[in-house]
């Protein structure tokens, strides 16, 4: 086993690009920093297994976004069964992130786009992954993360919130 140092690296290493990340994923700081939290518990959980990973950062990755997701289909539910029930839809997402201006202009541009549209977005530029690395993590082909990409960014144009973007795959 390694030593609690090398864990110690990898987690500070690791966790402001996990919680950017989902961060721009759930568009809510606590509950950004909850799910970034549960990753690194599971880190530490697994730790035998992950560290002997020839590149441990795509299952951080994998971990990271499966639990935004989770979380955010969960979201969803509740608020398909409050408004069904009268209630009061879901907790409202904090929208002042403490970021600067851009950042918070991104998260805004983001919250247009659907759950699916926005991941793709969110680990292709922000997470920086490679087309096949982000298909390898969805669990979808190729392709469908390049057209998933190229429908987002026509949405963002299309509401005026980016300009033209060139993209080199």
């Amino acid at each position: 086993m390694l030593p609690p140092s090398e864990l110690v690296d990898f987690c500070t290493s690791q966790y402001p690009r996990v919680l950017g990340t989902i961060r721009l994923l759930v568009h809510d700081e606590r509950l950004a920093e909850d799910l970034s939290q549960e990753t690194f518990v599971r880190v530490c959980r697994d730790w035998e297994r992950v560290y002997r990973l020839e590149n441990p950062g795509p299952w951080v990755n994998r971990v990271a976004v499966n639990l935004a997701l989770s979380a955010l289909r969960k979201r969803g539910s509740e608020g398909r069964a409050n408004a069904r029930l009268g209630a009061s839809t879901s907790p409202e997402a904090t929208t002042d992130l403490g970021y600067p201006y851009e950042q918070a202009a991104v998260l805004d541009a983001l919250s247009v786009l659907d759950v699916r549209l926005r991941t793709v977005l969110v680990l292709r530029f922000f997470a920086d992954l490679s087309v096949g690395e982000v298909g390898d993590l969805l669990g979808i082909p190729e392709g469908t993360v390049k057209s998933a990409t190229r429908r987002a960014l026509d949405v963002l144009r299309d509401a005026g919130l980016i300009e033209k973007v060139q993209l080199h795959d």
